[in-house]
């Protein structure tokens, strides 16, 4: 797409449209999600006991977080010791605290 497309596609409020969700990118990532208590420290960068996720990916892989609602969270890991989950990447959504 060029500049001039793009352009072109916010100017008739088309540009949502064409765009991918960021975790698109991510889909070949394992996957698990959490309650809302843990999803409001995650989206915070922080740590949350791995016995919160509904899933536990394998130790040491990298996984998308998502609350149980379908949102999406970012990147984590389990922590060397298998206790908690940490932050890789976080991606805050406006309308979380």
């Amino acid at each position: 797409m060029t500049l001039e497309q793009a352009q072109l596609l916010m100017e008739q409020g088309t540009m949502e449209q064409r765009l991918l969700p960021a975790e698109a990118a991510l889909a070949h990532m394992p996957r698990s999600s959490a309650a809302p208590p843990a999803m409001r420290q995650a989206l915070q960068g922080r740590r949350i006991p791995v016995e919160w996720l509904d899933e536990r990916p394998a130790e040491g892989s990298q996984f998308r977080l998502y609350g149980q609602d379908g949102s999406f969270a970012g990147v984590f890991e389990i922590t060397e010791d298998g206790s908690m989950v940490k932050p890789v990447k976080v991606f805050a959504r406006p309308d979380s605290e």
